[in-house]
């Protein structure tokens, strides 16, 4: 008689527990978050990327909570006094939804190029915003900031070695002219690679001078390139 009390007491609590922790589950918040965390800065440059006019960023939203079976927006917002890139040059969809049970939404941010970049880094802040369905999640992942540039500078490998023997002295004009008609994928730079992106470079302009259309540095003087072919 007493192990049936004690085995009914047992599935009593187990029940009430259950129900308590039911309860408290369905009752839980719904937070949102980027994936990026607001202290790694997001550093995009339109010059590394090929002088692009335009980019579209994915930028990652993640949902923790009860999966949500219908649609249910959640709201992003520029943070317009933490922001000097121009307004006029960004473009985003300012709501995303979560339902169909996913748990990430992915938004595109579209920056368009302009002219201030080529001497400036610009900052654009993107934050989200609570509402009625979400609200924010940790406060290390409610926001993301962008630097964004066209600047040129002369990069690391071009050295010495790469002056004597395949580009020839580093210039800003150098390098662009070197990204617009070679389009070199810095992502991988060996001494073979910039080999052979001197001597497609070196071909353009042995091409230009022949017809009469030599490539110049910013003081007139034409381009040179010494890699032997």
């Amino acid at each position: 008689m007493k192990k049936i009390l004690i085995y009914t007491f047992l599935i009593i609590f187990i029940i009430i527990s259950c129900k308590e922790e039911k309860v408290e589950l369905y009752n839980s918040e719904n937070y949102i978050s980027f994936t990026n965390s607001s202290t790694d800065t997001i550093v995009l440059s339109f010059f590394l990327l090929g002088n692009l006019d335009e980019v579209d960023y994915p930028v990652v939203v993640e949902y923790i909570g009860i999966p949500v079976e219908t649609n249910k927006e959640f709201i992003v917002k520029s943070d317009e006094a933490n922001s000097t890139y121009s307004k006029d040059y960004v473009t985003f969809k300012e709501e995303g939804t979560f339902g169909g049970m996913k748990h990430l939404d992915t938004l595109y941010i579209n920056f368009k190029n302009y002219d201030e970049l080529k001497t400036e880094t610009k900052i654009f802040t993107l934050c989200l915003k609570e509402n009625d369905d979400f609200i924010l999640g940790d406060k290390n992942y409610r926001k993301i900031t962008f630097k964004i540039n066209n600047n040129v500078a002369k990069p690391d490998w071009w050295d010495q070695n790469v002056e004597r023997y395949y580009l020839g002295e580093y210039s800003d004009t150098k390098f662009r002219k070197l990204m617009e008609y070679v389009e070199p994928d810095l992502s991988k730079v060996d001494e073979s690679w910039i080999r052979n992106w001197a001597l497609q470079f070196k071909t353009v302009i042995d091409r230009n001078i022949e017809a009469g259309t030599p490539i110049t540095e910013d003081d007139g003087n034409p381009m040179v390139i010494p890699v032997r072919m």
